[in-house]
């Protein structure tokens, strides 16, 4: 009859490995025991035997399984059964009963003790209930165990999906970067492009060499381009002002003063006797407020702000970003104040 192993059930074993215990022989419990399962242990096969202090799992050959020893517990009957076929077998062979006596009463006793079913003992019990408790808190282990190993796993898989996401916004960032660069390229090309269109333009028109690269492109670009005009109505350009009013300048003219004029300040000089008279020339400028001259301190009215806003969009709109920072809006704003005071000095000379 083969043995029933429990999960306490001591196993000799010999590893095959690792290379430094090979051959050597320990004992160990049969829970430790991998693969294959308690029922098909048998002397001289080969294992997976779990090494109890690191967790690893290692081949040993097992040597011997020793048995779990029953103690068969006191048969509990009574008093009076448990006498009777003694007294019985001491009564017949003190007597010298006859043979069929003692042969009755010595089936009776084997009859008693063959129909007894032994019982576990207080001591068996406790051990058994203890291998279950270590069954049960070994499975929930390999439970623990898997769920670690179900999160190690998700955490390296996030981490892997985080890598990826940082690699593909890298490359998204280097096409932008390159799409920004190849249009600077382009911007770059097609300014020179207008720069050698031009030269050459201004070469065929006065008959000579290529003009002197000293000269800034912008400003080479405004003497040789026609100017965009704007709104043109009858052979006049129509500045909109917005107190629903418009100023005309011919176009001539107009054309003459973007032709002659090398920057954005000399060419708002020039349209500024345009959108205001003499006497508001005279009396104001952009700003406004007390004004020290040689005369003293003179107060100055603040010219219309409508008309000054009309004026440099004009400006804009031939020159191109002359007015989008400050300091350019700046400049234009001083180059009108000058021209009302070239004004007043062109007044005191004809006087």
């Amino acid at each position: 009859m083969a043995t029933k192993i429990y999960s306490g059930t001591s196993i000799v074993v010999t590893w095959l490995e690792p290379k430094r215990d090979r051959g050597r022989t320990s004992t160990v419990k049969a829970r430790n025991i991998i693969k294959p399962s308690r029922k098909n242990l048998t002397p001289g096969i080969t294992a997976f035997v779990r090494w109890r202090s690191t967790g690893r799992v290692y081949k040993a050959v097992i040597d011997d399984i020793e048995e779990v020893s029953k103690k068969i517990p006191p048969q509990h009957v009574s008093k009076d059964e448990d006498d009777r076929p003694i007294a019985e077998l001491r009564e017949a062979v003190e007597t010298q009963a006859r043979p069929e006596v003692d042969v009755d009463i010595r089936e009776r006793v084997e009859n008693q003790h063959t129909n007894e079913s032994p019982t576990p003992t207080s001591d068996y019990s406790i051990r058994q209930d203890f291998e279950e408790l270590r069954d049960r808190v070994d499975r929930a282990i390999g439970r623990w165990e898997g769920e670690m190993a179900f999160f190690r796993t998700e955490f390296v898989n996030q981490a892997r999906d985080a890598k990826v996401r940082e690699d593909r916004l890298m490359e998204q960032m280097a096409v932008l970067v390159s799409a920004v660069t190849k249009s600077a390229e382009e911007i770059k090309s097609m300014r020179e492009l207008i720069t050698t269109r031009i030269n050459r333009k201004a070469s065929v028109q006065q008959g000579t060499a290529t003009p002197s690269p000293a000269t800034p492109v912008l400003e080479q670009a405004s003497r040789n381009m026609s100017p965009y005009y704007g709104n043109v109505i009858g052979g006049q350009v129509s500045v909109e002002v917005e107190t629903m009013s418009k100023v005309f300048i011919d176009k001539h003219e107009y054309e003459q003063h973007f032709t002659t004029s090398p920057s954005a300040t000399s060419f708002v000089r020039k349209l500024v006797p345009h959108f205001f008279n003499q006497e508001e020339m005279l009396l104001g400028n952009c700003d406004g407020g007390e004004v020290v001259t040689k005369e003293g301190r003179v107060v100055k009215k603040k010219l219309d702000g409508s008309r000054v806003k009309a004026m440099m969009r004009q400006v804009e709109l031939e020159y191109p970003g002359a007015t989008k920072t400050y300091t350019e809006y700046a400049k234009l704003k001083r180059a009108i104040n000058d021209r009302c005071r070239c004004e007043k000095r062109k007044m005191s000379f004809s006087e």
